[in-house]
């Protein structure tokens, strides 16, 4: 009897990690969407914001992601990404949020110890920059709903 008791308990503890990592997997994956889209939103911000937040749109869905807000200040884009996680293993339904910033850098110092481009005067020191754009995350914490 004993050993049917030990058994259900190690099939409750896999299905409990089980439904951590679906809920981590989701999100990095919202992460990505809200990474990539606000690059794609910060390559075309010149364009305009309506450009910028339509191109960080379809980057997002193509990773997965729906873009749930997107806002340009002068040429930073702010975008915000949800992705729809099913949580095993009954199927609950959650969302992971995510929020990623990008926009133009005018100057940067190399530093790091991974020999990264940090940049000067960025609002959250120590953000790298990719070909010449800022990337930095709105720290939200793992938010679940």
């Amino acid at each position: 009897m004993w050993v049917l008791a030990v058994g259900l308990a190690f099939v409750l503890f896999g299905l409990a990690c089980a439904a951590v990592g679906v809920a981590a997997i989701g999100r990095h994956q919202a992460q990505t969407a809200a990474d990539l889209g606000a690059l794609a939103g910060g390559a075309r911000v010149l364009e305009g914001s309506d450009a910028a937040c339509a191109r960080a749109g379809q980057i997002a869905a193509a990773n997965g992601g729906r873009l749930t807000g997107c806002v340009v200040h002068g040429f930073d884009v702010v975008v915000t990404v949800e992705v729809t996680v099913e949580l095993p293993p009954r199927g609950a339904v959650r969302i992971a949020k995510a929020r990623a910033r990008a926009g133009p850098v005018t100057s940067f110092v190399s530093s790091g110890e991974f020999g990264e481009r940090v940049a000067v005067g960025a609002r959250d020191q120590g953000d790298p920059v990719v070909d010449g754009v800022l990337v930095g995350r709105q720290r939200t914490g793992h938010e679940m709903r």
